[in-house]
């Protein structure tokens, strides 16, 4: 008698679960299968992906080939909080973030808990081998992306002649801000999908143009005479106690800047952390009237030409000039002087 109602159970257990799981087959089958065109949509919506991807910014090199400026492959580290929180390791992963990417923890654990997120940004450019440690660890929610990050492997050298390039990949200064446009290049474009967790379908990729890098860029800086000059105009502020100092350097025959250089200098490495001041380029960042500072120019012209000598005698018409009817004065006026005497 026990073992009729047990089997009796065991049968009634049976098709309770063989109706549960056709109903679920049918439903299933409908959701698939069926004229659900709204669903259906919103299937493709969620799935579909389209991703720019950033092209390698041309290289900048001085007069003999040496690079001033290349771009770096690099990665941005991102976290899905929603999946995380699901998992409860939160605190085991926020303490190893923060300990191999050098961020506070409490920065990291508070930005888990934005758990109604799936993108959330823990650290920039981050160096490829410091990424590859961290993917090692193989925690599940961390997720990583490749970035092009701009490097002057010379530093200081030419700093404000080359300028930098912001966190947007944008020219911002100098030869990286004037040709912005010829070393940028063209971003590719990915179309593909993307399952529940994010991760590519990569047999639904649609569309894969690869990007195309920027133009290579060669300037008239000589890199050793860039380096004999900053170091005179650092002896020069260390000897006389200044608090600026800036010059070039010019091929006279050609009009060549071959060096060029202000101070104070920064990193463009790490632009961020100088002032404007210090990224002024005084060399074109100043005007100014020539006045005085052009003599050295005109005189030469002459003395080259053969049209004076230092002995000649110039009127200095006592410190006043009149042009169009207004009169131009020296700061301090003079007679009779010679060439010698003017310079």
């Amino acid at each position: 008698m026990i073992d009729r109602i047990q089997k009796t159970r065991l049968i009634g257990v049976a098709l309770i679960g063989l109706f549960l799981f056709a109903g679920l087959g049918v439903r299933l089958a409908f959701l698939h299968l069926g004229p659900n065109d709204a669903l259906a949509a919103r299937v493709v919506q969620v799935r579909h992906s389209e991703l720019s991807i950033a092209a390698e910014r041309g290289r900048i090199l001085d007069r003999r080939g040496n690079t001033l400026a290349m771009d770096l492959e690099k990665r941005d580290v991102w976290i899905d909080p929603k999946r995380i929180h699901k998992e409860g390791h939160g605190p085991f992963i926020a303490s190893h973030l923060s300990r191999l990417l050098e961020v506070d923890r409490d920065v990291v654990l508070e930005r888990m808990s934005r758990i109604e997120r799936q993108h959330e940004p823990i650290r920039r450019r981050v160096h490829k081998d410091l990424a590859d440690q961290v993917a090692r660890l193989r925690f599940h929610g961390v997720h990583f992306t490749a970035v092009n990050d701009r490097h002057y492997p010379q530093g200081a050298l030419l700093c404000h002649t080359l300028g930098f390039v912001n966190m947007e990949g944008v020219g911002s200064a100098g030869v990286e801000q004037q040709f912005d446009s010829t070393l940028r290049g063209l971003p590719g474009l990915r179309v593909t999908e993307r399952d529940g967790r994010r991760a590519e379908i990569y047999a639904r990729r649609h569309l894969d143009i690869p990007p195309r890098p920027g133009h290579q860029i060669e300037l008239t800086i000589d890199q050793n005479l860039q380096f004999i000059l900053e170091q005179a105009l650092d002896d020069g502020l260390a000897e006389f106690g200044g608090q600026a100092a800036w010059a070039a350097m010019m091929k006279v025959d050609t009009g060549e800047i071959l060096a060029m250089a202000s101070r104070p200098a920064f990193d463009p490495n790490q632009f961020r952390q100088s002032s404007a001041e210090e990224r002024r380029n005084r060399v074109i960042g100043y005007n100014y009237e020539p006045g005085s500072t052009f003599k050295v120019s005109v005189i030469a012209a002459a003395l080259n030409e053969g049209v004076i000598t230092p002995r000649d005698l110039i009127d200095c018409e006592n410190g006043v000039w009149h042009y169009r009817g207004r009169p131009l004065r020296d700061y301090s006026p003079h007679g009779i002087l010679s060439v010698a005497d003017v310079l």
